[in-house]
This record gives structure tokens, sequence and C-alpha cells, in this order.
């Protein structure tokens, strides 16, 4: 059920945010990418919703996933959808904020190598700058990450989501039909319990 909740929120965000046309085409894409991708596709999700939330615009929400799935292999979930959440924060600023650059450190992001494709002596020095030029600078650094092959283990998990997701509606259907021929020999259950 969570994978089916993860999608339906992911429309719902999206067309919130971005318009029913644009947001369903956006989320149909991100959805799709997510499926395929060596990462987690519920944090892939997660990350999406979180950036359009954020960032209020998808322009650069699928090269930052394809940023963030390059690193999945070393990565926990928690560190992705974190790592989305400070990128987003750094976007939707005119500027970098130190705290989510930290973040993005202890999630496992190549923060050096950003310093160091900005120019800059060390990693401190990027507090400040402008958040375009940072966010650029990731997806430098990001390009010249090696793609991977999928995992298999990566592959059941994203098929057993997908098939847990077009399941969930059909189950909620059937749970309301019987919800009442339940109920009702719950009760006659109930009435010879000795």
């Amino acid at each position: 059920v969570y994978a089916y909740e993860s999608v339906a929120k992911l429309n719902n965000t999206f067309k919130n945010m971005l318009g029913e046309v644009k947001g369903a085409a956006i989320a149909k894409e991100m959805t799709e990418f997510s499926l395929q991708a060596n990462a987690s596709d519920i944090a892939l999700r997660r990350v999406g919703s979180t950036w359009v939330s954020i960032v209020n615009n998808a322009d650069r929400l699928m090269p930052i996933l394809k940023g963030l799935e390059k690193l999945s292999s070393s990565m926990t979930d928690e560190e992705m959808i974190n790592s989305g959440r400070a990128l987003a924060q750094i976007q939707a600023g005119p500027t970098a904020l130190w705290e989510d650059i930290q973040q993005l450190a202890t999630s496992g992001i190549p923060v050096g190598k950003i310093a160091e494709k900005l120019g800059l002596n060390n990693v401190k020095e990027a507090s400040g700058m402008d958040s375009t030029k940072f966010i650029d600078a990731f997806l430098e650094v990001m390009k010249k990450v090696p793609e991977r092959d999928i995992l298999i283990t990566r592959m059941i998990s994203n098929t057993m989501e997908k098939m847990e997701a077009s399941f969930a509606p059909t189950g909620q259907i059937v749970s309301k039909v019987f919800a009442p021929f339940v109920n009702v020999m719950d009760k006659i259950v109930g009435a010879y319990k000795v």
C-alpha cells in the first residue's frame, strides 16, 4: 500500500504545485524513471515531491534525480531523501546555506568536488555561493560519476513496489465492497464467543 500511496501523493503534489497537465506529465516521467532506477523508487518519488514542494517547479528535477541515483549504492534511502531536500532548499534560496551543504556532505554527496568545480579552496567557501551556480556544479560533478548497471536486488524491489502500486487500487475497491460483510461476520462470530 505504501508504494501506491507514494505514487498517489507524488501525482497530487505535482498537480497541485505545477497544474493538472504539466504536473501529470512530469509525475509520469519521474515515476517511469524511478521504477527503472538503481535506487529505491519510493525514495526517488519522495525526493521529487519534496523538490516540487520547496522549489515550486520541476525544471531541474530530472537531472537532480539522475545525479542522486548515481550515488544510490553508497546512500541509504533516508540519506537520499535528505540530500534531495538540501538540494531543493539550496535551489529555492538565493545562496547555498552552510547547513544544507553539511547535510549533503553527511549524506555522501561529494561536496569537496563541488567546491573544486566552483574554483573554491574548501567546502566552507561554498556557503553563500549563488544557488544556481552551486546546483550547476553539483550537476556537472554528477555527470562524471560513472553509470552503473542496475542491481538485480533493486530490480526485484522496484518490481515488487510496482506490483503493489498497481494492485493497491483494486484492493481498496475490494475492501470497500466486502467491508459490510466482514462487519456482519465479525458480529456473528462475536455473538458465539464463549
